[in-house]
């Protein structure tokens, strides 16, 4: 399970999961999916040559969970979250 968290506290976004569930902990993984509690998403480049949008949630974590799992990054560093949970790049 990939979780979107927030750049500016490095907190799980509120509309992400955070767990725990049946038989989980929580989160496997967390990447940044807002700026701030204000500002929702992260800037992303669009599809016409130089425009922009913004990408919240699974729409940018799982990406980025893609693109390390894809270039071999086994264990990506980031920010503690909780006990035995971690979120960013590469805290599992």
């Amino acid at each position: 399970v990939v979780a979107g968290y927030r750049l500016s506290d490095r907190r799980i976004s509120r509309y992400s999961s955070a767990g725990p569930t049946s038989g989980r902990q929580g989160p496997d993984w967390a990447y940044p999916a807002d700026e701030s509690i204000l500002r929702l998403g992260i800037r992303s480049g669009a599809t016409r040559a130089g425009t922009s949008l913004r990408l919240a949630g699974t729409s940018i974590a799982s990406p980025q969970r893609a693109r390390d799992i894809a270039n071999g990054v086994k264990d990506p560093q980031g920010p503690a979250v909780g006990d035995a949970r971690r979120q960013g790049k590469g805290l599992r």
